[in-house]
């Protein structure tokens, strides 16, 4: 009984996950200028290979104990909690947003890399650095994260 309680959660929580991306995509598609090139199953399998590569992520860091551990120290549900986490970093390292705001997610996290001392921020660094270049977006620019300027001490927001 306490095994089949446990599997409804388990699927009452998959049934909130696929409706909450389900809106997402519904808004993000709502807002979007789409010019659909190539027959009209195209735009569509698109969409399909890029939920399979979302999919394939997730069963590549849950399979992962490393990968899973970085997903739990800077990825908490928390929209906000990996900004603040690479502000911290940055501001531990004297980065402000304007030395770095060109920059790549992955060079930032290169140049935290070099300027550590701590073994332990080091690896959480090359750490969280693999999983952003295992899910493609190690080449975002750091502006793209939202992160603000905000002290004149070089600290960011």
């Amino acid at each position: 009984n306490k095994d089949k309680d446990i599997e409804i959660a388990a699927i009452d929580a998959q049934q909130n996950i696929a409706e909450a991306q389900a809106e997402i995509v519904g808004e993000a598609l709502r807002n979007s200028t789409i010019d659909i090139v190539g027959g009209e199953t195209t735009f569509f399998d698109k969409i399909v290979d890029s939920i399979k590569a979302g999919k394939s992520v997730d069963r590549f860091v849950d399979n992962s104990a490393v990968l899973t551990d970085v997903k739990n120290t800077f990825f908490n549900g928390d929209n906000q909690y990996f900004t603040t986490q690479l502000q911290q970093f940055a501001g531990q390292f004297g980065i402000s947003f304007e030395d770095v705001k060109d920059l790549s997610v992955a060079a930032l996290i290169g140049r935290m890399i070099t300027m550590t001392d701590s073994d332990d921020d080091k690896s959480r660094l090359e750490d969280l650095l693999r999983v952003f270049r295992g899910a493609g977006v190690a080449g975002q620019k750091v502006a793209s994260l939202g992160l603000v300027s905000n002290q004149a001490d070089g600290a960011t927001k």
